[in-house]
């Protein structure tokens, strides 16, 4: 990526942007994992589900990746200059990082597609998502959520090619090797694509779903749509994180590389949002299952203000798959 040269006080204000909204995503993520916590009892269904069980996936990736930022983005914007290398064994954390947060947002991507399967599955093929959504089989697959992004991520290092944080232009990058192969290079523009057309097809799908939904209000078949209201506000849910999804991975997969390409004036505004969103997509997460769930709300408050426990009204999965 190229050098865009930000002054001192451009880091500065950069920095404090970055450390705020890293902040607001631990403590926000926190909060939601100790709320998940304390309501998944197994009388509960909602809370014991797979679309539940799925979302701790989330909160461990967003965390994982606002703890990297802390690390790595803040302290190589602050300064300008890339303090990691300095030590071998800092040299070798800095790699790690880069790695571990390659995979989690690989992960972050696995898991909004995982939800979307199931919100399909339980609307259009409600078989189908009991036979892959019930637990020895979904234990298989939150492994598998884990096992592909960390072999893709691995099998593109060893192509010469990993993520890294430009101490210049502010924010995670593709470095590759100038002088890779053509099968190196072949693999990371597939590895590229992958990450726009994926989230591309889990918002066509939610799409597809969310329409269904709206059809089946509108016509005679509103009694179903009301035994399944709780299931329909989980798709609110889906469909609206893989909105963020999407547009993060368009943005750093496809706007930035364009606009590298097409020698951008204003290369430092665009990098800085492209950062700043990936930021704000892990305090995204929490904001949303807080919105749209009643019980999380209540159990929220409570820990946050140690309200005695009321009485609520909680939505119910009609399926604890």
């Amino acid at each position: 990526m190229s050098a865009v040269h930000a002054t001192v006080t451009q880091r500065q204000m950069i920095g404090m942007a970055y450390g705020l909204g890293v902040t607001v995503a631990i403590i926000a993520n926190m909060l939601l994992w100790t709320v998940l916590k304390g309501i998944g009892t197994k009388r509960d269904h909602t809370f014991q589900g797979s679309f539940f069980r799925l979302a701790r996936h989330l909160i461990v990736c967003n965390m994982a990746s606002a703890i990297i930022q802390s690390i790595v983005a803040i302290p190589y914007t602050v300064t300008g200059q890339r303090i990691y290398a300095t030590r071998p064994y800092l040299f070798v954390m800095y790699r790690l990082c880069c790695f571990i947060e390659f995979v989690c947002y690989m992960v972050n991507v696995m898991v909004v597609l995982a939800m979307s399967l199931n919100r399909l599955t339980v609307f259009l093929l409600p078989k189908l998502n009991r036979y892959f959504f019930s637990d020895g089989r979904f234990t298989c697959l939150q492994a598998s959520l884990w096992i592909v992004p960390f072999g893709q991520a691995a099998l593109h290092s060893l192509f010469e090619c990993t993520k890294e944080f430009c101490h210049d232009s502010l924010a995670f990058y593709w470095h590759c090797s100038a002088d890779i192969s053509t099968a190196s290079r072949t693999m990371d523009q597939i590895l590229r694509w992958q990450c726009v057309v994926v989230p591309v097809l889990i918002i066509g799908m939610n799409c597809l779903l969310f329409a269904h939904i709206k059809r089946l209000k509108r016509t005679v078949e509103r009694q179903e749509y009301l035994a399944t209201r709780g299931e329909v506000l989980l798709l609110y849910q889906s469909l609206t994180m893989c909105l963020f999804v999407g547009f993060n991975s368009v943005f750093y997969n496809l706007i930035i590389p364009m606009a590298v390409e097409w020698h951008f004036q204003n290369m430092l505004l665009l990098t800085f949002l492209q950062n700043l969103c990936a930021i704000l997509a892990n305090i995204a997460d929490p904001l949303l299952f807080m919105m749209f769930n009643t019980a999380i709300r209540e159990r929220l408050a409570q820990i946050i203000c140690r309200l005695p426990t009321k009485r609520t009204t909680t939505i119910t999965s009609t399926s604890k798959y």
